[in-house]
C-alpha cells in the first residue's frame, strides 16, 4: 500500500489499521518522483512510531539520499531505521547494491554459525573494481567535502529561485543538499500529483510531467558556469540571472529556457 507523503496522521492511521498484514514500511526521505520535497520531521516520527507499534521493520531507501550528508540522509533527518538500502555511491559510481542494518535484523544473513536462514549473493558481490572505487570514493567524501557540496546546492537553488523571481516566472525550486528539482508551476508540491504541470482545462484530467527534471551536483561544478535547459510545453519566458539570458527553439520547435549561473 502507498502512504500519503508528509501527512503524518493519515500515514500512521493506515499503518495501524493494516498492521497485521505489514512486514515492513519503506521510506524514501526525498522522493524524486513526488517532487524532490524532503520528508517532514512529523511525518518521519509518525511513520516510524506506527511501524514499530505494529512490529513492522523500518526500511530506509538511501539509494539517492545517502549523498545528502556524511552520515547519509538518516544523519541529516535524524531517523534510526532497521535496514538501509544503498547503491552506486558506495561503489564509486560502479554498479553495486547493499543492505545494511541493525544486528538483530541482519542476523538472518550471518553465516558464521552455519548456514544462514537467508542466503545472500549477487552478480557484483566482492567485485574488486567496484570495491576499490567505492573505498576511495568514501574516503574522499569527508565531512568537509559534503559541506562544500551542500553549500553549492544551496547556492544553485537560491540562484535559480532568484532568477524566477526576477523574471516573474511562476516556478519553484525544491530539494535539499546537492539535489534540486525545477518545477514549472507555483502550486504547493507535496505528492506525485501536485508535481505535474497543467496542460489547460480540467486540472484533474489534463496534467503532464514537468519537462525539467531533478539534477544532482558534484564537486566538478565548483567554480563553473552552470547551464540548465528545459522545455515547459511551449510557454516561453526568459529567466535572467548572472551573465545573461536567452531562450531558443532548436529546429523551430518549442522554445527552451536556459539559465546560466
Amino acid at each position: 500500500m502507498v502512504l500519503p507523503f508528509n501527512q503524518p496522521e493519515a500515514a500512521a492511521r493506515i499503518i495501524r489499521s493494516h498492521g497485521s498484514r505489514l512486514a515492513a514500511v519503506l521510506i524514501d526521505l526525498m522522493p524524486i518522483y513526488t517532487g524532490c520535497v524532503p520528508a517532514t520531521r512529523d511525518f518521519l516520527t509518525a511513520v516510524t512510531a506506527a511501524a514499530r507499534a505494529v512490529g513492522a521493520v523500518v526500511i530506509l531507501d538511501e539509494v539517492i539520499s545517502f549523498r545528502l550528508g556524511y552520515r547519509g540522509g538518516q544523519g541529516v533527518f535524524d531517523i534510526d531505521p532497521d535496514l538501509t538500502t544503498l547503491a552506486k555511491i558506495i561503489g564509486g559510481g560502479f554498479p553495486v547494491g547493499a543492505v545494511a542494518g541493525k544486528e538483530a535484523v541482519m542476523a538472518v544473513f550471518d553465516h558464521r554459525k552455519g548456514k544462514p536462514p537467508v542466503a545472500a549473493s549477487g552478480t557484483f558481490t566482492a567485485n574488486m573494481v567496484t570495491m576499490t572505487a567505492g573505498r576511495i570514493g568514501m574516503e574522499l567524501l569527508t565531512e568537509e567535502a559534503f559541506d562544500r557540496l551542500n553549500a553549492l546546492g544551496d547556492r544553485v537553488r537560491e540562484s535559480l529561485a532568484q532568477a524566477m523571481r526576477n523574471s516573474g516566472y511562476p516556478g519553484q525550486i525544491t530539494g535539499h543538499g546537492s539535489i534540486f528539482k525545477i518545477h514549472t508551476h507555483d502550486r504547493p508540491v507535496n505528492d506525485y500529483r501536485r508535481r505535474l504541470v497543467d496542460a489547460g482545462g480540467d486540472r484533474r484530467s489534463r496534467r503532464t510531467p514537468a519537462r525539467l527534471v531533478a539534477a544532482r551536483l558534484s564537486h566538478q561544478h565548483e567554480g563553473q558556469r552552470l547551464s540548465i535547459d528545459g522545455d515547459d510545453g511551449g510557454r516561453a519566458r526568459r529567466l535572467r540571472h548572472g551573465h545573461g539570458d536567452r531562450a531558443v527553439g532548436p529546429g523551430g520547435g518549442a522554445p527552451q529556457r536556459r539559465l546560466t549561473l
